[in-house]
């Protein structure tokens, strides 16, 4: 369609560069970035075209400030859409169960109890990071929304073709 619109899209994994959409479609892509979201959008940001619609899908768990991956693009997009898709452990997280956490620049592992009272506040940071993606989104004239760890790729282009964030 997009052919056929005279509109040329490119699909790109961050790191990994430019990929072809049937790879994602067929369940071929394995997404387990370690590179930080922030400096990986800045460089993936010169490669952009001026007047680009941006569809970012990531977690956006990693340390970042909102402001600085809008910024990445501000010269460059004309909009942008942030679609944060989260695992389900990362929304449901039972008391007295443990995580690994591993520091993506350093390696080093470190096991964590989660307790009721780090459990809240995990939540609660999670929120606010959400509240700040969606306001700094919002203010750039995008669009940010939050999608279920189980939605296919498929069922997300359809679900943006009805809410007009892309036209068929």
């Amino acid at each position: 369609l997009a052919k056929n619109a005279a509109v040329d899209v490119q699909l790109r994994v961050l790191g990994k560069g430019r990929i072809q959409p049937e790879h994602i479609l067929l369940g071929e892509m394995t997404f387990d970035g370690r590179e930080s979201l922030e400096d990986t959008l800045k460089e993936e940001s010169f490669s952009v075209r001026r007047g680009s619609h941006i569809i970012l899908l990531s977690d956006f768990l990693s340390p970042h400030d909102p402001r600085r991956i809008i910024a990445s693009f501000r010269n460059r997009a004309a909009t942008v859409t942030f679609i944060q898709i989260l695992a389900q452990e990362d929304l449901v997280i039972e008391e007295g169960s443990s995580v690994l956490l591993q520091d993506s620049e350093t390696e080093e592992i470190i096991e964590m109890d989660l307790d009721s009272s780090s459990i809240a506040l995990y939540y609660e940071r999670l929120a606010q990071l959400q509240e700040d993606l969606k306001r700094e989104v919002l203010h750039r004239g995008g669009v940010f929304q939050v999608w279920p760890h189980s939605m296919d790729f498929r069922s997300g282009c359809n679900l943006l073709v009805q809410q007009d964030v892309l036209i068929l």
